[in-house]
């Protein structure tokens, strides 16, 4: 708002208490004369309602598609993915997946959008910084112009293209579906469980409890714990007991093995698990 003025900043001159006291007295002015209104309050609520959307095209052998996702100001997510049953360029399809998703976020009631693209030649022809040369995206330009007078304010900003996976994904997700034209395609929505059906952390609690010092990998725990070695082991039992000890890890108590992929495996007594197992199965049949 500021840069359409020529403004110079410069080093504030010292100015002594007295003499502004002194300038006060000789013209004081009263409360009423003081005009405290905020020239542009307007402009404090634009933040408020803003909607963003990123959107991609895609454009290959086996189709064409466009991806759009809308996010309102509450952060919920809204994906599209729209199969495209003509052909088009790269660019086109740009286009047409931008288009798509303005005239969506204007259904969804969007008064305040971002519109974020990875393709800097659709960004920068829409802002009016480069200019349109060919004759098609010429009319697509055109019709995109007409939507943005609908808008309080609309931004175009470019994003990068890693930054712009997820609606990649979308658009290459519809240019690879085929359906027939009779299909009537329904929303699912999927929800991710936070927990295992089978409540592991009670079976863990359970074998944490018992003692341990039977089981198979007791001198190996003890070992990574203390440092020592059982007694009357002999050096060829201590080398190997140092050798698997590379293998595990302690946490939180527990002894896990590290995996070849780098995941870990909690280490439980066979005999042990077993009767967790069962009595886990019973606790449970009693609740239901």
């Amino acid at each position: 708002m500021l840069s359409e003025f020529d403004i110079q900043c410069v080093n504030q001159k010292s100015v002594k208490g007295r003499a502004i006291s002194e300038a006060l007295a000789d013209g004081p002015i009263s409360g009423d004369e003081v005009d405290d209104d905020f020239p542009d309050e307007h402009l404090l609520n634009i933040g408020i309602s803003r909607w963003k959307m990123y959107f991609d095209g895609a454009s290959n052998r086996r189709g064409n598609g466009a991806g759009v996702l809308l996010v309102d100001p509450y952060g919920t997510h809204i994906p599209f993915a729209v199969k495209l049953s003509f052909s088009t360029t790269n660019n086109t399809a740009e286009y047409e997946a931008c288009i798509y998703g303005v005239k969506a976020a204007l259904a969804a009631g969007a008064k305040y959008l971002t519109v974020h693209g990875d393709s800097n030649l659709i960004i920068s022809q829409t802002i009016g910084v480069w200019r349109v040369r060919d004759e098609r995206l010429q009319m697509y330009t055109e019709y995109l112009q007409q939507f943005i007078p609908y808008f309080e304010d609309i931004d175009f900003k470019h994003l990068p293209r890693e930054q712009n996976s997820f609606t990649d994904a979308l658009a290459n997700l519809a240019v690879n579906l085929t359906w027939e034209n009779n299909v009537k395609i329904r929303a699912v929505t999927i929800e991710e469980n936070n927990s295992p059906v089978v409540n592991l952390e009670h079976m863990i609690a359970a074998l944490t409890l018992q003692d341990d010092k039977d089981a198979w990998y007791a001198d190996i725990k003890n070992f990574l714990i203390t440092g020592q070695y059982p007694e009357e082991s002999h050096k060829k039992d201590q080398l190997a007991i140092r050798r698997l000890a590379a293998h595990f890890v302690i946490l939180k108590d527990r002894l896990y093995r590290k995996g070849f992929d780098g995941t870990l495996q909690l280490c439980v007594d066979q005999k042990k698990y077993k009767r967790s197992w069962e009595k886990s199965m019973v606790v449970n049949a009693v609740r239901t």
